[in-house]
């Protein structure tokens, strides 16, 4: 519930600014009673910035996100605002704006009275009230529902009424709990990008939650990885994506074929072994490992077939097509490699017509689209176990 208080911060944003806040976190720490959820969170986000907290179920996420909002108190650590500490502030106080997964509507009340209550617990004036209902409404394209009640309206309309009243008494900055988990792919989609016009629009910070790995890619100006209540990484899209850190980024950010073996290093390569395969990547930090891990994304392994062949130097693997799968603009072949492990390849459907299940085929990439991971990383059973089953 939101109530009226007369704080700077409250008065700064019933003055119409809607620049963004910076929010800063420092060694977050929840537990319960045995159990760490968050665990020493550090995240720094620059005002007007999109981040999102991306992680499986369990991972910490919306933990920060609740403590973020006040909802939760952190055993450890301070969250600030603008440089600001606002650890102690009750969650009322904070004018941080929220939407919930479930959008927590008041079912007795129309789409106009929903958006109007933060600013009738603010006491606005009636006129101003008006205007800043109809410019909400407006920048989330509901302007002609205003007299529906909830159970009148979809889940995606729904769940922009619920983004309007986070929005419309100008918060600096707006946290999002997986707002989009129950709807369908396509509204999903839509919003995604209704999302980020608004944003735009705006300029406000936004701090979204979400377990889903293709809505963080598309929405999000950085993403926080989080996996057993810590950050494995921070970064843009294409850093999660073309240059993972660490194995679970490499596996739970997209898809991946991972490859396990020991590490050298040979001039500007990186060569990881195995008693049945020899791969390169470029050269990883540090030296000798015997437990890392080669990363290879699906679309950059190909097929060998007329006009599709290895350049000198590429890594070249054996196998046997287990099955294809067709997903419209792309198809997706798995394939029993000679240890037995298996290996996707994703190509575009306009690539030739592809090989069958049961038929041989050569698999290949260039060095340079593998990541190489050293340092303790492990995935699966080594290979050389793998091999020795085989044999």
């Amino acid at each position: 519930m939101i109530t009226r208080v007369d704080t700077d911060v409250e008065k700064d944003e019933m003055s119409g600014s809607t620049r963004g806040a910076a929010l800063g976190l420092t060694g977050l720490v929840k537990r319960y009673e045995d159990s760490v959820a968050v665990d020493d969170v550090s995240l720094e986000i620059p005002a007007g910035e999109f981040v999102t907290l991306l992680g499986p179920s369990g991972s910490g996420k919306t933990t920060t996100l609740n403590m973020i909002a006040g909802f939760t108190q952190a055993d450890e650590g301070q969250i600030q605002l603008d440089g600001k500490a606002i650890d102690r502030v009750p969650a009322h106080k904070r004018n941080i704006g929220v939407v919930f997964q479930h959008y927590a509507l008041f079912p007795h009340m129309t789409v106009e009275d929903n958006v109007a209550f933060p600013l009738k617990r603010r006491r606005m004036a009636k006129a101003e009230r008006a205007t800043r209902i109809d410019e909400v409404l407006d920048l989330v394209r509901m302007k002609d529902f205003v007299k529906r009640y909830p159970r009148q309206l979809s889940g995606g309309q729904q769940q922009r009424v619920a983004l309007a009243r986070a929005l419309v008494f100008n918060p600096r900055l707006l946290l999002m709990d997986e707002p989009l988990g129950a709807l369908d792919k396509k509204l999903r989609e839509w919003l995604q990008l209704e999302f980020k016009r608004i944003h735009q629009e705006l300029g406000i910070t936004f701090v979204y939650v979400t377990h889903d790995q293709e809505e963080a890619l598309v929405l999000s100006d950085r993403i926080a990885v989080f996996n057993h209540g810590k950050i494995e990484q921070v970064g843009t899209a294409t850093e999660l994506y073309e240059r993972p850190e660490t194995l679970f980024v490499a596996e739970f950010v997209g898809e991946s074929n991972c490859f396990k073996g020991r590490y050298r290093r040979d001039g500007d390569l990186g060569i990881i072994a195995s008693e049945q395969f020899e791969l390169r990547g470029p050269a990883a930090h540090g030296g000798d490992d015997p437990n890392a891990v080669l990363v290879v994304r699906p679309e950059r392994v190909n097929i060998r077939r007329d006009g599709i062949s290895p350049s000198n130097g590429a890594n070249i693997l054996q196998g046997t097509v287990k099955q294809v799968i067709y997903l419209g603009s792309a198809r997706k072949t798995e394939v029993v490699l000679s240890d037995g492990r298996e290996l996707v390849v994703r190509e575009s459907a306009s690539v030739g017509t592809g090989p069958a299940a049961g038929q041989p085929v050569e698999v290949f990439w260039a060095p340079d689209d593998s990541v190489l991971l050293t340092g303790g990383a492990s995935v699966g059973p080594d290979l050389d176990q793998l091999a020795n089953e085989v044999k």
